[in-house]
């Protein structure tokens, strides 16, 4: 992006911060961060600048983007379009058997065995991802958050896998 071809002027604690929690990471740690602050305050370009540097220290960078619309789930679609594709089978099986338990319980049972499913799927894509190597998953326009995604990042957080460093920004 052009953002990431300029030069990063001015915020050099910033990155240092930023610096020192992938560096955990690649030491096999779990992260999660929050940058916050006004809009175009530059809280993309110093993440853009992060993903540089992570895919430099061979990295996994994953981009998930809040749109206005707040659809449920869409920062994490590109996560589980982009899985590896060692890891199809386990997903389709972890989403498929939610969808064989009959819905003889209701359909309450049956949405909160859908959503263990999907929250059961996004982190075993993420754990194999991060088996291989660091990974930095960057959740963009966070403020944009729908709250079925903001549950299921929850959820991720109190479990997080060694390896991941997830960035809200």
């Amino acid at each position: 992006t052009a953002a990431a071809r300029t030069t990063l002027v001015g915020r050099r604690a910033e990155m240092a911060r930023l610096d020192a929690a992938w560096e955990s990471v690649t030491r096999g740690e779990g992260r999660v961060l929050l940058i916050s602050g006004e809009a175009g305050i530059g809280k993309t370009r110093l993440v853009a600048e992060l993903a540089r540097r992570a895919q430099a220290t061979e990295g996994s960078v994953l981009v998930g983007r809040c749109d206005v619309a707040a659809l449920p789930y869409r920062p994490l679609a590109d996560l589980l379009e982009k899985a590896p594709a060692a890891v199809h089978g386990e997903l389709a099986r972890l989403l498929n058997d939610s969808k064989e338990a009959t819905s003889a319980d209701g359909v309450g049972a049956a949405q909160a065995r859908d959503e263990r499913a999907l929250y059961a799927a996004v982190a075993f894509v993420l754990g194999q991802l991060a088996s291989v190597g660091p990974v930095l998953f960057i959740i963009d326009n966070a403020e944009r958050i729908d709250q079925a995604t903001a549950l299921l990042l929850r959820h991720l957080m109190e479990r997080l896998p060694e390896k991941l460093l997830i960035v809200l920004c």
